[in-house]
């Protein structure tokens, strides 16, 4: 259709046009609100600012909302058209931005009338006020032309739109290990309810790199495969030096949603095939959103590519983030994650007792994960083992902050089993970093925070710090306790600082007698306290640099 031909590219160009000025008057709102909180402080007030920065906010916010319609940041209630069949489903989107695009005229119609009849001029600036009500016309337009677009089915960057690999429409498991050609930019992938119980596979050879040896010192590279690792590999068939040449494809974020059963419980650490292996670009982001991980084992890996003359090679990744996820089971694994960066992030573990083995009813329980640094962030745990990611061979730095544990004894244990806390440090081969335990808040019934198996056997290296701050801990646990036991036990270079309760405010109203109060304020402008005004000034403007990042962020 012509129409689509026409429509689609205005309705972007409007799209780009109206993020970049976006951009321009947040980034007016930061100048202007920066300028008046000095003036104000120092000087005179700008009689203009307010008015100004009023109106700036007032234009951005209904540009924003075209972006926000475009882009398909609008809360949706989408659960009918997922239960009804695929096209009825579509039928069902364009209606609604077809009754969208009628209240977006009617809404141009009449703001339009309004703006005509408006006379009056600002209070501080030399501007009639219809130019300042020109805001909503103009973004009514704007969306309405937005609305047809994607009633008319051409966007590809809504809610609406259907493409494979989106959020809409992720690719199922089995389709996304079927493509035979590179990705990029972010893909959506739902793990169908499958089960670990066999092993499962994020990716495939197509889409992931791959690697070739180079001969030491030399400089070039091999055919093919243009990206230096920077890794050295010594494991060749002639125990030669050999730098690791890969093919260098280009970072893609790869988010995982839906659930998966875990494999059957063993207790064991040697399942390596019941888990799930990342076969994805070694530049590559994944991001577990939301999903549920059933009860059982699991494990992650990246994969190792066989056959790199003759060799095996293990791949490493970027980040693997889990975001609001939630472990119904036990994270048992020996053997490194392959990645330089794992977090988990506002994620629940359910209590979980491993029937096969009682004793590894960790929520986690990771050796030898080689080199990674790793966060946990405002997470709930519920548990009666610790989180144990760092024992035997390991190094990287380690945040735990804002988390809550919720501990209590597992089934068999008794008075003086003493494994019930809530993070433990076990023996070490390599120097971890610096770790940082801050803000965490421990109940239930709790033998310690913070346990060593042996003090002799945990390395840091020689310039990282350990600290340990404002942690809320029930009445008579100990910050720091040795495995198995309740008695006091830390590192050298632990420093622990007490929790401190945030302090309570009391508002104490006083009258002032004029008769006998006779104090000048002598100050130009507003008084030298810090006032509500100045406050909001420093607030609007943190917002606005928030806001221009993410909007720059968004477009590029």
């Amino acid at each position: 259709m012509i129409l689509k031909k026409i429509l689609s590219p205005v309705s972007d160009a409007l799209d780009r046009v109206c993020s970049v000025l976006i951009v321009v008057m947040l980034g007016l709102m930061v100048v202007i609100t920066t300028a008046q909180i000095v003036c104000r402080t120092f000087f005179t007030s700008l009689s203009w600012s307010d008015e100004v920065t009023r109106y700036l906010l007032i234009w951005s916010t209904f540009l924003g909302a075209t972006c926000v319609y475009r882009h398909g940041g609008n809360i949706a209630i989408t659960f009918i058209q997922d239960m009804v069949p695929k096209k009825l489903g579509s039928v069902m989107r364009i209606a609604v931005h077809a009754i969208c695009c009628a209240l977006f005229a009617v809404l141009l119609f009449y703001s339009c009338k309004y703006c005509g009849k408006l006379v009056k001029t600002a209070t501080a600036l030399p501007i009639k006020m219809k130019y300042i009500y020109l805001c909503i016309p103009i973004s009514m337009g704007v969306l309405m032309l937005h609305a047809l677009v994607m009633a008319l089915g051409v966007t590809t960057m809504a809610w609406a739109d259907d493409a494979k690999g989106t959020a809409g429409n992720p690719y199922t498991l089995d389709e996304f290990n079927a493509l035979t050609e590179s990705i990029s930019g972010t893909v959506y992938v739902s793990l169908d309810g499958k089960s670990m119980d066999n092993g499962l596979t994020i990716g495939n050879d197509a889409i992931a790199d791959h690697y070739q040896y180079g001969e030491w010192n030399s400089e070039t590279a091999p055919e093919g495969y243009p990206f230096d690792t920077g890794r050295i590999d010594t494991r060749t068939s002639d125990n030669a030096k050999r730098h690791i040449y890969s093919t260098g494809k280009e970072t893609v974020n790869v988010i995982v949603v839906g659930t998966v059963a875990g494999a059957a419980a063993t207790g064991e650490f040697t399942d390596i095939n019941k888990g799930i292996t990342l076969k994805l670009p070694d530049a590559a982001k994944v991001t577990f959103s939301g999903v549920t991980f059933g009860e059982g084992q699991m494990r992650v890996v990246v994969w190792n590519e066989a056959g790199v003359q003759s060799m095996t090679v293990p791949h490493r990744m970027r980040s693997i983030t889990f975001d609001g996820c939630t472990f119904k089971g036990n994270w048992l694994q020996n053997g490194a994650v392959g990645v330089d960066s794992m977090t988990f992030t506002g994620c629940t573990f359910e209590k979980y007792e491993n029937t096969a083995k009682p004793g590894n009813s960790n929520p986690i329980w990771i050796q030898n994960m080689g080199y990674c640094n790793v966060t946990f962030d405002d997470c709930r745990v519920n548990a009666c083992r610790p989180l144990k990611l760092w024992e035997n061979d390991v190094s990287g730095d380690v945040t735990i902050k804002d988390t809550k544990f919720i501990m209590s004894k597992c089934t068999g244990d008794d008075e003086n089993t003493h494994k019930n806390v809530a993070v433990m440090f076990s023996t070490i081969n390599h120097a971890l970093g610096d770790i940082v335990i801050s803000d965490n808040t421990v109940t239930g019934d709790a033998t310690g925070f913070i346990s060593f198996y042996d003090k002799d056997s945990f390395a840091m290296k020689e310039d990282a710090s350990f600290t340990v701050t404002n942690n809320q801990l029930p009445a008579g646990v100990e910050t720091s306790v040795k495995w198995k036991e309740a008695s006091a036990y830390s590192p050298d270079k632990m420093v622990v600082t007490p929790y401190t309760p945030a302090p309570r405010y009391y508002y104490n109203s006083t009258t002032t007698d004029t008769k006998t109060d006779t104090k000048t304020d002598t100050t130009k402008g507003s008084p030298k306290t810090f006032d509500a005004g100045i406050g909001i000034y420093a607030v609007t403007a943190v917002l606005s640099v928030t806001g221009m990042a993410w909007t720059a962020k968004k477009r590029h």
